[in-house]
C-alpha cells in the first residue's frame, strides 16, 4: 500500500544541515550553562571505584561514536582506587579529553588511560597518538576560552581542572 523508502533517501541535505545547526546551538547553550554553574552546586559522590568509573565512562564515550575506537586502560596500582569525586564534572572532563583526542586524529585515534599513584593519591593520565599541543600553548589552556587545533573550540576541556 505504502511506498517503501530508505531512511537515508528520505532525509534531504538541507534537513541534515538544519539538524546539525540545531545541535551546534544546543552545544553552545550547554557550554554557557555549565560556565554559570557555581562550585557549591556540584555534588560529591562518595567512595567511587575509579577504575569502574573510568571503564563505564569510556564505554559510554565509545558508544557515542559510529566507528571502532581504540581506548585502553592500564592500571598500575596495586589497590582498588576509591575516591570522593564530583562525578558529573569528572565524567564531562573525561568526555572532553577523549573528544579532543578524536577531533585531532579522527578514526585512527589510539588512546591509553593510565592509573598510577600511591596509597594516598591516584593519578589518571591520558595519552594518544596525536601530534600534541605546543609547550607555549599548554600553559594557556587552563585559562577560559583558550582552544588549540579546533576551529570552533570553546576552550572548556582543560579549564575544568584549573
Amino acid at each position: 500500500k505504502y511506498p517503501t523508502m530508505r531512511l537515508e533517501e528520505s532525509i534531504k541535505r538541507n534537513d541534515v544541515e538544519h539538524i546539525q545547526g540545531s545541535l551546534n546551538k544546543l552545544k553552545a547553550m550547554t557550554h554557557q550553562l555549565l560556565k554559570l554553574r557555581k562550585p557549591q552546586d556540584y555534588e560529591i559522590s562518595k567512595e567511587v571505584n575509579l577504575l569502574i568509573f573510568l571503564k563505564n565512562t569510556i564505554n559510554e564515550f565509545k558508544l557515542s561514536k559510529d566507528f571502532n575506537l581504540s581506548i585502553s586502560i592500564k592500571n598500575e596500582l596495586d589497590y582498588m582506587p576509591m575516591a570522593d569525586i564530583y562525578l558529573l564534572e569528572l565524567e564531562r572532563a573525561i568526555f572532553n579529553i577523549l573528544a579532543n583526542s578524536v577531533d585531532a586524529k579522527g578514526k585512527d585515534t589510539v588512546i591509553i588511560v593510565t592509573l598510577r599513584g600511591d596509597e594516598k593519591y591516584c593519578k589518571v593520565e591520558f595519552s594518544d597518538n596525536g601530534g600534541g599541543i605546543p609547550l607555549e600553548i599548554q600553559s594557556k589552556l587552563t585559562k577560559e576560552s583558550i582552544s588549540f587545533g579546533k576551529e570552533n573550540g570553546q576552550g572548556l576541556g582543560v579549564q575544568v581542572f584549573s
